[in-house]
């Protein structure tokens, strides 16, 4: 049986690490002076080889999973906690109110959403384009990025830290709530002008309701 699995590895091994590839690192030269015998134990070993640098690779691959799970695991609870707890703007609201997308000399209307995000949070939204002339809609793919520091919102458009992005600067007002304003020229033929609101969630401060009555 050995026996039979040398042979097979005999002529799979070289179509595996290439024509001019011997075990252990030998040269072409070294091989032909070999015996038969001889080739047969540095296939073995080679095998041998491969299977603990197989296994190894696999441990290593285990571990960076177990730490993805338990980074991914922590992030989570993190957000939980935010999110049941909002305070000092920790969880924001932003809420789209209108906007329009120019795209192929076609304008599409943005239609009204909201989302809420956590400090350091990144999420993946679909923002809801309508075309008024036929009623079509289309998503535009976008990412929400609320920086670690709390300075500012990112809309992100089509992937993750992509250049093509609005920022929506903290005034120091997100507690009562601020209004935005923002144009981005994607391209050429592409531009998106959004209006948008953002709000602390949380117990709003009395000093809000005196604001909104000037």
């Amino acid at each position: 049986m050995i026996s039979r699995f040398l042979l097979i590895s005999f002529f799979t091994l070289p179509l595996l690490y290439g024509c001019s590839s011997n075990p252990v690192g030998m040269n072409d030269e070294q091989w032909k002076q070999l015996s038969p015998q001889a080739r047969e134990q540095l296939l073995l070993k080679q095998q041998q080889i491969d299977a603990e640098q197989a296994r190894v690779q696999q441990d290593a691959d285990n571990r960076a999973r177990e730490l993805q799970l338990q980074v991914e695991l922590e992030e989570k609870k993190r957000l939980q906690h935010l999110y049941k707890n909002p305070m000092q703007s920790n969880v924001v609201r932003v809420n789209i109110l209108q906007g329009e997308m120019q795209r192929d000399k076609v304008t599409w209307q943005l239609r009204p959403e909201s989302f809420s995000i956590a400090r350091s949070e990144n999420k993946a939204i679909q923002l809801q384009l309508r075309n008024p002339q036929n009623g079509k809609t289309q998503s535009l793919p976008a990412y929400l990025h609320y920086r670690q520091e709390g300075s500012a919102v990112e809309l992100q458009l089509y992937r993750q830290a992509s250049n093509d992005q609005i920022r929506f600067v903290s005034d120091g007002k997100w507690d009562c709530g601020a209004e935005y304003k923002q144009r981005l020229a994607i391209s050429g033929q592409e531009q998106l002008q959004i209006k948008a609101y953002i709000e602390e969630l949380g117990v709003k401060p009395m000093y809000c309701k005196l604001r909104k009555q000037r």
